[in-house]
């Protein structure tokens, strides 16, 4: 792999990285989905990536040492992974870049796709 860039990563669904108030969110999503919901394949897929968030991933922070590419971690300020654990992602990551931006929340390219592209584009074009 030549680059890689991650955007509001998590090692592990606990509240010492994800807020308490976005977890009750997940699982109350999975409680409250109504039954004819389940069965469709929207509900499923729904169920599938709300169950995986609640329950994935389990990586201890060591294993990031590994990653020999050039590595741009992204967040937004007003993230749903609470800003230690994008700190902890950055500093175990050699050769990474950082870039949190600010009044931004887990969907920055879609709040502001011109700026996290121009930031994407220019960590890309340092690394060429």
């Amino acid at each position: 792999m030549k680059k890689i860039a991650t955007l509001g990563a998590n090692l592990n669904p606990t509240e010492q990285a994800i807020y308490p108030e976005v977890l009750k969110g997940l699982q109350s999503t999975l409680a409250n989905m109504p039954a004819a919901a389940r069965d469709t394949p929207q509900g499923r897929r729904e169920l599938k990536v709300t169950g995986m968030a609640l329950e994935q991933p389990q990586l201890d922070p060591k294993m990031l040492q590994s990653i020999a590419a050039p590595t741009l971690v992204l967040a937004g300020d007003h993230d749903l992974i609470r800003d230690e654990r994008t700190l902890e992602i950055y500093h175990h990551i050699p050769n990474s870049q950082l870039a949190i931006f600010p009044n931004a929340t887990h969907m920055i390219p879609f709040d502001d796709p011109a700026c996290s592209t121009a930031r994407s584009n220019a960590s890309c074009a340092r690394h060429s």
